[in-house]
């Protein structure tokens, strides 16, 4: 799976949502972790909407292991 890190959520609605949502986050003082993962349409490059959804439940998975690691320990 062909993935990258950035600081570009892209082009308007989704650099919006993502930039919005952080605003929200430091407004409230909530220091969540926040991201933004673009999903390309089902059908670019061939995926299928079942491959997509396999590729966001490990993406997902992925990040709350590390949010896990990360967290202070009691």
């Amino acid at each position: 799976i062909a993935a990258e890190a950035s600081h570009d959520a892209g082009r308007y609605v989704c650099n919006s949502t993502y930039f919005a949502a952080l605003a929200h986050l430091e407004r409230e003082g909530d220091r969540a972790p926040c991201v933004f993962v673009h999903v390309p349409p089902a059908d670019a490059d061939g995926w299928s909407d079942a491959r997509l959804r396999e590729v966001a439940l490990v993406v997902v998975g992925e990040l709350v292991a590390q949010a896990h690691e990360a967290a202070p320990r009691a």
